[in-house]
C-alpha cells in the first residue's frame, strides 16, 4: 500500500516541472497533424495493360479470359469453330456461353483449379468439371450423357480432358 501512495507524488512532481514549460502546454512551433499541404509530385502512367491472361476472383477461382475453341459440344446443337467465353460476376456467379450453337452454361466455379458445378441449357441435373479449362459433364433429357470441352486457348491446342 506505501508504494502506491508514493508513486501520487511522484507523478504529481513532474506535472509541476513541466507547467511552465512549452513543451507541456503551449502549441508549439511545428506544423499541425499532418504536416503542411504539399505536392505528391507529377502523375504517371503505368502504361499499356496488354493481355491480362486470366481474372483472380478474390474467391479463388481463375476466371479465363476468351473466346476459347470449343473441340467438342454434345449437349446443344454442336458443329466446329465453336468458342466458349466466361462472363463472370465473381466465381459464385458465372455464364459460359458457347457460340455460335447458343448452348450456355451457368454455375460456380471453386478454387484455383475452377472446379465447375451448375446447369447448361439442353441437360437435367448438375453439370460439372473436375476443371476449367476442360470437360463439363452433363446428362441430357434421354438420361445419354454429354459433355463441353473448352481449350486453354482460342487455336485449340492445349485442351485438357
Amino acid at each position: 500500500m506505501r508504494v502506491r501512495l508514493l508513486t501520487v507524488p511522484f507523478a504529481l512532481a513532474i506535472v509541476a516541472a513541466c507547467v511552465g514549460s512549452e513543451n507541456f502546454t503551449g502549441p508549439g512551433g511545428g506544423p499541425g497533424i499532418g504536416g503542411p499541404a504539399g505536392d505528391a509530385g507529377p502523375i504517371t502512367d503505368a502504361g499499356d495493360a496488354g493481355d491480362g491472361g486470366t481474372i483472380t476472383d478474390a474467391g479463388g477461382c481463375l476466371i479465363p479470359t476468351g473466346p476459347l475453341a470449343v473441340p467438342v459440344e454434345t449437349c446443344g446443337v454442336g458443329g466446329t469453330g465453336l468458342t466458349a467465353t466466361f462472363i463472370p460476376a465473381g466465381c459464385l456467379d458465372v455464364t459460359i456461353a458457347v457460340s455460335p450453337d447458343g448452348e450456355s452454361c451457368h454455375g460456380t466455379l471453386t478454387g484455383p483449379t475452377n472446379a465447375f458445378s451448375g446447369t447448361c441449357t439442353n441437360t437435367v441435373g448438375t453439370c460439372t468439371a473436375n476443371h476449367l479449362p476442360g470437360i463439363i459433364n452433363c446428362t441430357l433429357s434421354s438420361t445419354a450423357q454429354c459433355a463441353i470441352q473448352i481449350c486453354a486457348d482460342q487455336a485449340g491446342n492445349n485442351c485438357p480432358p
